[in-house]
């Protein structure tokens, strides 16, 4: 396969991501995020201070092991036919689909979704510490409210990230209970 067909690849799997996801407008509506600008505002004294990046760097790569545990977690929950079950899209009465993706769509992309933050968010911190050295807000009389700016936004993924952890442990919970009643109505089989 060429560079190009991956690369396009790549960006088609990323584009199908965010518009299962909902896009920007989801993001602005999820209480994940909306909470994650409030946890960045209560936070600002942690990371309107220099270093701050250190503490996402010391946490992310933890909460990342723990994506990855939950992901394993939820792709062992269940059988083959639970699976199928889950990545059929359901009919309504009139014969139009129910939903434009289907459940097990929709849990992947909760995942996907988390994983990306936490990428995010150790990029971020990884280029604020490497530019540290860079920020000029002694000389520049603005530069001090530019460079919060930017530490501000970096900052929100890692508040992003922690309170996305939630929406994935709900997944997992989800995806238990439906296992339940996908079970209990398939007992005579």
């Amino acid at each position: 396969m060429s560079q190009s067909k991956d690369d396009s690849q790549s960006l088609n799997i990323l584009t199908r991501y965010w518009r299962n996801y909902g896009g920007f407008k989801a993001l602005l509506k999820s209480y994940y995020f909306l909470s994650a600008v409030v946890l960045n505002i209560l936070l600002w004294p942690h990371w309107t201070t220099h270093g701050w990046w250190e503490s996402v760097l010391n946490y992310v790569p933890n909460l990342l092991g723990f994506s990855l545990g939950g992901f394993a977690l939820w792709m062992a929950i269940g059988d083959e036919k639970f699976r199928t079950f889950l990545a059929q899209y359901h009919i309504a009465k009139d014969g139009s689909l129910k939903e434009t993706t289907t459940e097990f769509c929709d849990i992947n992309t909760v995942f996907v979704h988390f994983l990306v933050l936490q990428l995010a968010a150790i990029v971020f911190a990884l280029l604020n510490q490497a530019y540290s050295g860079f920020y000029l807000y002694g000389l520049i009389p603005w530069c001090k409210e530019v460079v919060w700016a930017i530490w501000g936004v970096s900052y929100l993924f890692f508040t992003y990230s922690i309170t996305a952890t939630l929406a994935a442990v709900l997944g997992i919970y989800r995806v238990t209970n439906m296992y339940e009643m996908f079970v209990n109505f398939n007992k005579d089989e």
